[in-house]
């Protein structure tokens, strides 16, 4: 997934004001985008049949 530049440059800029380090362009685009799918995988909703059914205790 391409990112905006404007988006890069954001990343970067939170990166730096973070971990105090500046991030090449090329390295904040691919941790941005890598970033933006692990989000992507997180946010999914888990599908009824994977969720366990709780018996209530006796």
């Amino acid at each position: 997934m391409k990112l905006p530049n404007e988006a890069i440059k954001e990343f970067q800029d939170i990166y730096e004001q973070e971990f105090g380090e500046k991030l090449l362009w090329e390295d904040a685009e691919l941790m941005a985008s890598r970033l933006l799918v692990l989000f992507k995988i997180i946010a999914k909703p888990i599908p009824k049949s994977d969720i366990p059914v709780l018996s209530s205790p006796d």
